[in-house]
């Protein structure tokens, strides 16, 4: 099954905080909605220690932390299911720690992230952060730009001699397939 949550700002942000429920798992009436961080600087998601104490969360395991004064504590370690939209992770592993900040109360790490596909855009200036599970395709934005150069260099070449095709090989005209495309100005396609 194909999950997917997306998150439109209204602006061009540089903290995107979206968000979140979590729940004891098996436990659908523990469910709270928290305000989450994306950080894909996290190694692990993180709650603030005083949402686990609210929850009645009890630790399984600590864990070394080294915090921003480059000490080390031993965190607590629970066990919740995260849910954004449809996209549910119905058991995953977060550290406890003391959070001061009054924007977000929960740290999304790459442990969340490598359950799929990440993708944030600033078009048109505002911020989408848009996330897919499991991976679909890869995602290179080099590859796309390689690409339509080389096939705006063969219609080039083509169209001299009529071919109106485009020579990805696709069968449709060129206005139609990549000369349609986003990295081609709108005012004069080749």
């Amino acid at each position: 099954m194909i999950t997917a949550h997306t998150k439109h700002f209204d602006t061009i942000v540089r903290r995107m905080i979206i968000p979140c429920e979590i729940a004891i798992p098996g436990e659908e009436n523990s469910r709270q909605t928290l305000s989450a961080l994306w950080d894909t600087g996290a190694t692990s998601t993180c709650i603030s220690q005083e949402v686990a104490e609210t929850m009645g969360l009890k630790p399984e395991d600590f864990t070394p932390v080294i915090g921003m004064e480059n000490k080390t504590i031993e965190a607590p370690l629970y066990s919740i299911q995260i849910s954004m939209g449809s996209f549910i992770i119905p058991y995953i592993q977060v550290i406890g720690l003391p959070m001061s900040s009054h924007e977000h109360n929960m740290i999304l790490g790459m442990d969340v992230m490598v359950h799929g596909d990440v993708s944030i855009t600033n078009h048109n200036g505002k911020t989408t952060l848009s996330f897919r599970q499991p991976s679909l395709e890869t995602i290179d934005y080099s590859k796309e730009v390689r690409d339509i150069k080389r096939y705006t260099t063969m219609h080039m070449a083509w169209q001299k001699q009529g071919n109106q095709k485009c020579p990805c090989g696709s069968g449709k005209l060129w206005d139609n397939c990549h000369g349609n495309s986003v990295y081609l100005p709108k005012k004069a396609k080749y």
